[in-house]
């Protein structure tokens, strides 16, 4: 390892609710604020940083044409700062987090930032798809998605997603979303919503010579495959995976992100890995069903999250993790400064 990859800082926009309050800004351009307003609070020129590694799921329209680059450009960062756009469905900024370490930890680059963005007010979940083989098709049953027409908003400074008028009964009465017969409805699913997030990752040398203190670092990642069907299982083996190649285990981790694309997910990556006694620390400021799940940009929300709550509770190691489409999962390992 040639360098720690370390976390200088972790910062997301404000959560908007499908067709509010951020749907007439473009994602590009949500992004662009949110990276600007990283290195601001960083005191880095954005001159310094050499690489911009982007997760969005729908490539295509807006979010099309590399808009990792975009929104660099658009941000008014120097035309020398590179990116590059990541699709590992839902679990693509958190890929981010574990190309900027990789490249850090190579020796390869000094100064990385890992962003995400997702728009789906305006981009609608899907609309990047093709046609899926034959062979896939017979292989697993299909999943109906949901899909959203652009709205008129307007910019807030707080998190819109959150019902704060449900409730128990309210959330009971509500109809299954896909079978007839089906468990999930709206109110145990992540919400279609608009956000981004980004992460600045350093290395050593870097931090002595810009005067950064980071925060933390990233100590290991893990990814792990599984039946696409039965894709709820692939938390706790990516965790397994992480925890191992950081020579930790479940007893080191005091603060633990499981993205909340379901309520079934966290529930089960619980039960999978003996943690069913250990619900203050899953999702301690709730998770994708109540601040929503804007595809792309979960997974550096999810470190920014966690970095602020290790940091809250004085905890050393956390650990964010999260279930991707089409049977896979990532997790990666944060360690507190």
């Amino acid at each position: 390892m040639a360098s720690q990859a370390l976390i200088v800082d972790a910062v997301r926009s404000p959560i908007g609710r499908k067709n509010g309050a951020l749907s007439k800004v473009r994602g590009d351009e949500l992004v662009g604020q949110v990276m600007n307003g990283l290195v601001e609070r960083a005191g880095v020129d954005p001159g310094e940083v050499e690489d911009v590694q982007m997760g969005c799921v729908t490539q295509i329209g807006e979010q099309g044409w590399n808009i990792a680059r975009m929104a660099a450009l658009v941000a008014g960062w120097p035309d020398t700062v590179c990116g590059t756009t990541i699709d590992r469905q839902c679990g693509s900024s958190m890929q981010g987090n574990f190309n900027a370490a990789a490249a850090v930890w190579s020796g390869q680059l000094d100064l990385v930032v890992s962003a995400g963005v997702e728009m789906m007010s305006r981009v609608p979940m899907g609309s990047n798809g093709g046609d899926l083989s034959d062979k896939l098709l017979e292989r697993y049953e299909i999943v109906p998605v949901e899909v959203v027409n652009p709205h008129v908003g307007a910019l807030v400074g707080v998190d819109e997603t959150p019902r704060r008028d449900t409730s128990a009964e309210a959330l009971s009465a509500l109809a299954p979303a896909f079978i007839p017969e089906g468990r999930v409805t709206a109110g145990n699913s992540s919400q279609i919503c608009d956000g981004a997030a980004a992460v600045l990752v350093a290395s050593d040398a870097a931090c002595k010579r810009l005067g950064l203190e980071p925060r933390a670092r990233f100590v290991s990642f893990g990814l792990a495959g599984v039946d696409p069907y039965r894709m709820l299982h692939g938390n706790p083996a990516a965790c397994a995976k992480a925890l191992s190649r950081a020579g930790l285990t479940w007893d080191d981790i005091g603060v633990i992100e499981v993205n909340e694309a379901f309520a079934c997910v966290p529930l089960q990556f619980a039960r999978d890995a003996g943690l069913e006694d250990r619900w203050d620390d899953i999702n301690p400021n709730g998770g994708g069903i109540s601040l929503g799940h804007p595809l792309g940009a979960t997974g550096a929300r999810i470190t920014a999250t966690l970095l602020g709550e290790l940091e809250r509770r004085g905890e050393r190691y956390g650990i964010g993790c999260m279930c991707i489409g089409f049977g896979q999962a990532i997790a990666g390992v944060v360690e507190r400064l």
